[in-house]
């Protein structure tokens, strides 16, 4: 059975879920041809059909409790209060609300009906190059409407922190880049007692990612620079041999990238 809990140092890492929902595999790779599929088969829980999971994760040590994305929230039935609790895992514990990007399934939980933020503990931290993209009006129609809701409100409650570059939230975990999925989607470097770990929010979403790199996912909002960002991830990976959390990988989405014979693979821990 795959790992929900694993340690980096003195830092635990805690997978948790808000849910999982099928796509279509030609809405999410309309450029590959059918015939490249037939090398993954256990990509798809039905024909044609990619399941993905919604998941974010905790970092838990003693410097309070770090919340890495929250989810679809409950206008989509999500399920992450449910599974922190499952976990062990309080609201009141969160120190930090740190968000990968803003897609609207990454903030989904952060602010109550009333305004108020969920975590009342917490400052969240937002990539600040996407929140001044996603903050423009032609950006917040439709699916990108949760933005006036979920992500405003903490600017005019003072709960806000904007990540630019190299950030760090902990002396043991840090903000680094890694645009391309959206223009300031952020990864966090986790470092302790010399192990390290990476949350990678949407770098990778599917296992097969590891090996087909330059596929092309309708989900990146600059295929050329989420490709780049993509083959520098595995390059440190192979270097330092990260844990890593990844939000849509296959729950728990916790795992390793390996190499051998030639091929990279996602391995579940």
């Amino acid at each position: 059975m795959a790992r929900e809990r694993v340690t980096v140092g003195d830092i635990e890492i805690i997978a948790l879920s808000d849910g999982v929902s099928d796509s279509p595999v030609n809405r999410i790779f309309p450029q590959v041809p059918e015939a490249e599929w037939k090398r993954y088969p256990e990509a798809f829980s039905k024909p044609g059909t990619l399941t993905i999971n919604f998941g974010c994760y905790v970092l838990r040590s003693a410097q309070g409790s770090i919340l890495v994305d929250t989810g679809n929230g409950p206008g989509r039935n999500g399920t992450l209060l449910d599974d922190m609790k499952r976990q062990g895992v309080k609201v009141e514990e969160v120190r930090n609300v740190v968000a990968t990007h803003l897609h609207g399934d990454h903030y989904g939980w952060n602010m109550l009906e009333d305004g108020k933020p969920r975590f009342p503990n917490a400052t969240y931290w937002v990539p600040k190059k996407d929140w001044e993209y996603f903050g423009q009006p032609e950006q917040t129609k439709g699916w990108g409407a949760g933005f006036l809701t979920q992500v405003l409100p903490l600017e005019r409650a003072g709960l806000l922190k904007l990540v630019d570059g190299e950030t760090s939230i902990t002396p043991e975990v840090k903000a680094f880049p890694t645009p391309g999925h959206t223009p300031g989607h952020t990864s966090y470097g986790v470092s302790s007692q010399g192990q390290s770990g990476i949350i990678l929010g949407d770098v990778f979403i599917f296992p097969f990612q590891a090996q087909e790199v330059d596929w092309h996912c309708t989900w990146d909002g600059d295929f050329e620079t989420a490709r780049k960002t993509r083959r520098a991830i595995l390059t440190r990976a192979e270097q330092d041999n990260p844990v890593v959390a990844a939000s849509h990988m296959p729950a728990p989405g916790l795992g390793r990238f390996t190499q051998r014979e030639g091929r990279r693979f996602w391995q579940v821990l």
